[in-house]
C-alpha cells in the first residue's frame, strides 16, 4: 500500500488525478470492487483490464446520490470556501470540506 500512497501524494501536490493500477484477477469482480472502493479515498480512476471490471470500478468511484445531495447542500450554505481567505484552522476545514464537496459533484458530472 506504501507505494500507491506515495503515488496518491504525488498526484495531489502536482495537481492531477491519481490512476489506480489494473485488478488482475479478472474473474472476481467482488475483489475488483473492494479494491476499487478502497482506492476511492484517494484515486479519481482506476485502469481495468477487462469489461467486466468497469461496473465494480464505476460503482465504486460514482458518489451517491446522498453524497451528492449534501456536496450541493453544503456548498450552498458555506458559499465557495475558497482557500485565499483562510485564517484560521477552522476556516482551514471549511475550504478543505468545499473542495471536497466540489470533487464529488465534479465526479457526479454536476
Amino acid at each position: 500500500m506504501f507505494p500507491r500512497g506515495r503515488l496518491y501524494a504525488a498526484c495531489a501536490g502536482a495537481g492531477v488525478v491519481a490512476i489506480d493500477g489494473p485488478f488482475s484477477d479478472v474473474l472476481n469482480r467482488a475483489g475488483c470492487q473492494t479494491e476499487a472502493v478502497r482506492g476511492a479515498f484517494g484515486f479519481g480512476a482506476k485502469a481495468a483490464i477487462h469489461p467486466v471490471q468497469v461496473r465494480p470500478i464505476q460503482a465504486a468511484l460514482t458518489p451517491s446520490e446522498l453524497a451528492v445531495r449534501e456536496a450541493m447542500a453544503y456548498l450552498a450554505r458555506n458559499g465557495e470556501g475558497t482557500e485565499s481567505c483562510v485564517k484560521d484552522a477552522r476556516a482551514a476545514r471549511a475550504a478543505r470540506a468545499a473542495r471536497t464537496a466540489r470533487k464529488i459533484l465534479a465526479a457526479a458530472g454536476h
